[in-house]
């Protein structure tokens, strides 16, 4: 610098400043206008370019300015001619290749020294490495486009506002759409005017809130909701999120992002309506189910005789409906063995038939285990005596018997009561006491009171625990049974002690207590008049069938069979059916034409779709002219029964006919 100083008389001489200069973190340079050599450099040019101070110096300001980038190079020569001719300051930015290869972007200040005589001499300027912050500037450029985006394709409304001012800076373009007002209509309203159009009832909650809003910015807090006037008079609900920040000069603006919730709203007031009807149905419920107590609790004696009566239809029932199922089956099996042309598969089809069959016989004797018919024939001590060699076959449970023969001294409720409840002790012997053996004594001990034990010495139970959970050991239903018999039951047991359990009732019970009395529901059963049914299938195998199952139903009556669906139409009109199980596919008129012309005759009708498969197009076909229900042929034949009942009952709600 001291041979630039002695070689240029228009330096300076102060060597003080230069000793500054050279502690710049700018790189400074002057290069010559008239050699273009790079008259002075300091030592910050090395970490700003990358070159060394000697590097530049021998390369000239021609070839420093070629490693300026290519498309900043014309800029950068413009803003320099510029200099010359106008002689003022420029500040140029552009991306400058380093020693390594790689570019950094430079800003340039730089400016003419002029001679004595105003002549311009030299170039002198500073060097800036400006990188980081125009990778800063990118980054805020890229998060600025993502925000407008936000605020452009968000569908909730997004606001901001100058409090200073008191104006709207931003308004997205979903505000229009959430206010109904446009965008020059919200600015022109500006805050107090949309704030104006708060309902009343919550006017000073939104007041309040936008205070504390702006007194304490930067704090998070959950939204507001209000209802707010629309341009066209609505009123809708909104839900306000508003949150403010100062910006670097100090002033507060108000950021508002509004969602419209009044669906929401409307939903949570039908949940609240809906759930104010469950508690008032849970009321009645309830009401009913203490009055429907007290009423069981004095039918107790009833229920028993209901219960046994129930499982002698069970037992006729469960014969009769798993025959049915097994008859079913057996029925989609020989419709199959007349499809099947290979030997193999109709050998295994008729193995299938033959098991179905012995199916059927085996269900028979489930009816003995559910009601044993010497119970009401032999009495009580030969039905323990099955009771134990069933369990001794089943079980493997050795029952050991001390039984009095009382024949028919014993009641038939009496004999009942014990029966079940032997029945279910024994079970629990076999579930819970761990022990193959078990003992079951019958006596009278005096005229008028027969008394039964049942006793194991197994791992026994605690007995208030046991009683609790009953659920485990069927305990209390049947001490309730037992004392309904006008009897009582004592439980002898502790853990590791076996258990003994006593049950003492009348022979017989009085007079008043053998009338019995049929239950309202029977009562209500007996006046309901039989679902009258009509069955159209072409399918003769299939057809008998299903006739075959409607009429075992005592509340079924079939009135016709049709072949075909004109037939069906035909029939239709002369019987009156209350329900038409109608197939889908028939020939010469299908279920859809055939259930369109019963029902615009008898729209009263209620028709049931039958179709081999359950998805089936006809059966939407078979909806669109008015079918109440369908069900498939293959399926559960208690399914049909309960759909017919249904039908009759109209519990199913029946789509409208569709031209």
């Amino acid at each position: 610098m001291r041979e630039i100083r002695n070689s240029e008389p228009y330096l300076p001489e102060d060597i003080s400043i230069w000793q500054v200069i050279g502690q710049l973190s700018d790189a400074l340079y002057v290069s010559s206008l008239f050699t273009g050599e790079i008259v002075c450099l300091n030592s910050a040019c090395k970490a700003v370019t990358g070159f060394g101070r000697d590097e530049l110096q021998s390369m000239g300001m021609d070839q420093v300015r070629q490693r300026i980038h290519p498309q900043d190079r014309e800029q950068y020569m413009a803003r320099i001619r510029a200099l010359e001719s106008e002689q003022e300051s420029q500040t140029i930015q552009y991306r400058w290749q380093r020693k390594d290869g790689s570019y950094s972007w430079i800003q340039d200040s730089c400016s003419l020294l002029h001679d004595e005589q105003g002549r311009p001499q030299a170039l002198v300027g500073t060097w800036r490495d400006i990188s980081e912050q125009k990778a800063t500037q990118q980054i805020l450029q890229q998060a600025s486009q993502r925000l407008e985006r936000v605020i452009r394709f968000s569908l909730d409304g997004i606001e901001q506002v100058n409090v200073k001012t008191n104006t709207f800076d931003v308004i997205s373009p979903s505000m229009e759409r959430l206010t109904g007002f446009t965008r020059e209509e919200l600015l022109a309203m500006g805050p107090d005017g949309k704030a104006a159009r708060v309902h009343p009832d919550h006017q000073q909650a939104y007041r309040d809130y936008m205070t504390r809003v702006i007194e304490q910015p930067d704090q998070v807090r959950p939204p507001l909701e209000y209802l707010w006037q629309k341009k066209d008079g609505e009123w809708r609900w909104f839900s306000d999120s508003q949150r403010a920040a100062r910006d670097e000069e100090g002033n507060i603006r108000m950021v508002s992002v509004l969602r419209d919730v009044t669906d929401n709203k409307r939903a949570e007031e039908e949940l609240r309506e809906s759930e104010e009807r469950l508690k008032n149905l849970n009321e009645v419920l309830e009401q009913r189910v203490r009055e429907r107590t007290l009423r069981l609790r004095g039918m107790v004696l009833e229920m028993t005789r209901v219960e046994e009566r129930e499982r002698r239809r069970l037992s006729q029932l469960l014969h009769d409906h798993l025959q049915q199922l097994l008859a079913a089956a057996r029925m989609q099996i020989n419709m199959l063995q007349g499809q099947i042309q290979d030997k193999s598969h109709a050998q295994a089809l008729e193995q299938v038939d033959n098991l179905l069959e012995e199916s059927i016989a085996e269900s028979r004797s489930l009816t003995a285990e559910l009601s044993p018919p010497m119970l009401y024939s032999s009495g009580l001590a030969p039905a323990l005596q099955w009771l134990a060699e069933n369990m001794r076959q089943h079980y493997g449970l050795q029952v050991n018997l001390d039984i009095e023969d009382l024949g028919k001294q014993v009641s038939e409720e009496m004999r009942v009561g014990l029966f079940q409840a032997a029945r279910e002790l024994l079970f629990n012997v076999v579930k819970h006491a761990g022990v193959d053996r078990a003992g079951l004594s019958l006596h009278r001990p005096d005229g008028n009171v027969v008394q039964m034990q049942i006793s194991d010495e197994g791992k026994g139970m605690d007995v208030s625990q046991a009683e609790q959970q009953d659920g485990h050991y069927g305990l209390f239903s049947i001490r309730e049974r037992i004392e309904a018999l006008d009897g009582s039951v004592e439980i002898d047991s502790a853990p590791g002690q076996g258990t003994r359990i006593t049950l003492t009732a009348p022979l017989r019970l009085s007079e008043t207590e053998q009338q019995p009395t049929a239950p309202p529901e029977k009562e209500e059963e007996a006046e309901r008049k039989p679902v009258r049914v009509l069955l159209a299938d072409d399918h003769d195998i299939v057809r008998q069938g299903l006739a075959r199952l409607l009429e075992e139903e005592p509340d079924i009556e079939l009135v016709a069979e049709a072949n075909s669906g004109r037939a069906a139409v035909e029939l239709a009109q002369s019987t009156h059916p209350d329900v038409v199980l109608m197939d889908v596919s028939m020939p010469d008129m299908d279920g859809v034409e055939a259930t369109k012309q019963i029902l615009a005759a008898q729209p009263d009708t209620w028709v049931i779709g039958l179709s081999m498969y359950e998805q089936d197009a006809m059966i939407a076909k078979m909806r669109q002219v008015g079918a109440g229900d369908y069900v498939a042929k293959g399926g559960d034949p208690a399914e049909l029964i309960e759909a017919v009942r249904r039908g009759a009952r109209r519990e199913t709600r029946r789509p409208e006919p569709q031209p």
